[in-house]
């Protein structure tokens, strides 16, 4: 799974349609009965209402490496 450094990087994959299928497979995965996904029509609804977009944005993230392994 890629990772990203910035929401800014999350984001503009996320909007080119890169991370359609780990979206859906996190949707999937993370549902827990909150809400119930039966069907592709279903999980493509889910999908275009943000469910737990938030969640997987974070989980995204990679937070654990520190800017300074950035830094040239």
């Amino acid at each position: 799974m890629t990772k990203f450094r910035t929401v800014e990087e999350f984001e503009e994959a996320y909007e080119d349609g890169r991370l359609d299928m780990e979206y859906s497979e996190f949707i999937m995965d993370n549902c827990g009965g909150d809400r119930i996904i039966g069907n592709g029509d279903m999980l493509i609804e889910a999908m275009e209402d943000f469910y737990l977009y938030e969640d997987f944005r974070d989980s995204m993230l990679d937070n654990a490496v520190p800017d300074y392994y950035y830094s040239a």
